[in-house]
């Protein structure tokens, strides 16, 4: 009884409502804890709550079981790019390098025919390196286009096989000449000398023609004949290796002066020759058609003096 008067004062003083259980009573009274409703049975369960001090923090639980491995994330950004290392140390020096000596040669050395290079290097090892040899000649190339002709002289004017000397009295220095040979059951020997052709002309307008002008008339022109050194193919003994023989024509008078071609044709009978005089030999007689083509040295002069 003394318990439960205390209880009361309590909750007079709390200001806390307090019902009977002992009356059916379904006035309205204030559900202050737990009840639902007047008329439910847990109506005034629980008579009082007090909120006492807060306790001791309890012992710390036992640590549950690993949860699962979860699931890769996605790849994050590339991060930004580093900073720039410091530089290095610097190395240390390599062994010094064999040197090399290299010597060109001409000449047949080591396996090399035609020249090369030798290489000795610091250990004495020896090396070559060989000139190729020579490739083969190309094809001949096309013919060039004539130069412009040159300005005459008194010298000496090649044409064709010839050598010609044109004196003072050619005013366009241009004379034009050929031969004829016949063989005589021996070799082959000259036969005529032709000389000055009116119809070849240079120059548009013509500015030089190959004859010979009425200037030179009562000259005496000559053709020259070099012999060769080596052994000769005509054996009558008319001349020797290394003999030069001149033939001599004397032009005619202005008067009736030829111009059509050939203008003067120097044959055997109208021609004088003779071999040239040396320190050691007199000079000897020769006809124009005992001079072998064979024997003379491709090279014929002709002067007018």
């Amino acid at each position: 009884m003394k318990k439960f008067a205390v209880v009361l004062l309590v909750l007079s003083l709390t200001r806390i409502g307090v019902a009977y259980a002992d009356t059916t009573n379904s006035s309205n009274s204030q559900n202050y804890f737990f009840g639902v409703k007047n008329a439910a049975a847990n109506l005034n369960q629980v008579l009082a709550l007090l909120v006492g001090p807060q306790g001791e923090p309890g012992a710390a639980g036992v640590a549950g079981k690993d949860g699962l491995i979860g699931m890769n994330g996605k790849d994050g950004l590339p991060g930004a790019p580093g900073a720039v290392g410091e530089t290095g140390a610097t190395g240390a020096a390599g062994p010094a390098g064999a040197s090399v000596l290299a010597v060109a040669f001409t000449g047949a050395q080591g396996p090399c025919l035609i020249g090369g290079v030798k290489f000795t290097d610091g250990a004495g090892t020896i090396t070559y390196t060989c000139n190729g040899i020579n490739g083969s000649n190309g094809a001949n190339g096309r013919d060039g286009i004539d130069g412009k002709d040159g300005t005459g002289s008194d010298g000496t004017l090649g044409y064709g096989q010839g050598q010609v000397n044109v004196a003072s009295c050619e005013a366009d220095k241009r004379l034009v000449i050929d031969f004829t040979r016949e063989f005589d059951g021996d070799d082959f020997t000259f036969r005529s000398v032709l000389i000055g052709d009116p119809t070849f002309t240079v120059g548009d307008p013509v500015t030089s023609s190959g004859d010979i002008k009425n200037t030179c008339a009562n000259r005496t022109l000559s053709v020259f004949f070099k012999i060769n050194s080596a052994d000769l193919i005509h054996k009558l003994g008319h001349y020797l290796p290394g003999d030069i023989i001149k033939c001599d024509y004397v032009l005619p008078g202005a008067t009736g002066w030829p111009t059509t071609k050939w203008q003067f044709v120097l044959t055997p009978s109208n021609t004088t020759c003779s071999t040239r005089a040396t320190s050691t030999r007199a000079a000897s007689t020769v006809t124009l058609d005992e001079i072998s083509t064979a024997d003379y040295t491709d090279k014929i002069g002709i002067e007018i003096d």
